[in-house]
């Protein structure tokens, strides 16, 4: 996994609907390089079977599956590498 998690907070980007950003590490980069990574309001509306998202809880319900989303970031990460913008941006077909 070349991507490490850095516990720094999760966070609401955009608007209607919302995304959410998450920071993670390159993996024995040094100095440290440090990736952001975005799960789309679709990417986490997959995450949850119940269909329970909605545009006021897609933070704390990112928050409670985060160990997957950076699962599938560091994934995406080591098959595509970083976007164009140096992001890593988690639709709903990347996450499990």
């Amino acid at each position: 996994m070349p991507l490490s998690a850095t516990g720094r907070t999760m966070t609401l980007v955009g608007t209607s609907p919302p995304s959410v950003a998450v920071f993670m590490q390159v993996d024995g980069s040094d100095p440290p390089q440090v990736v952001r990574v975005i799960a789309t309001f679709g990417s986490i509306v997959s995450l949850d079977p119940q269909g329970a998202v909605d545009e006021t809880n897609v933070l704390e319900v990112a928050k409670g599956d985060r160990m997957r989303i950076e699962s599938a970031a560091s994934t995406k990460f080591d098959n595509e590498g970083l976007n164009s913008s140096g992001e890593i941006v988690l639709g709903s077909n990347d996450l499990p």
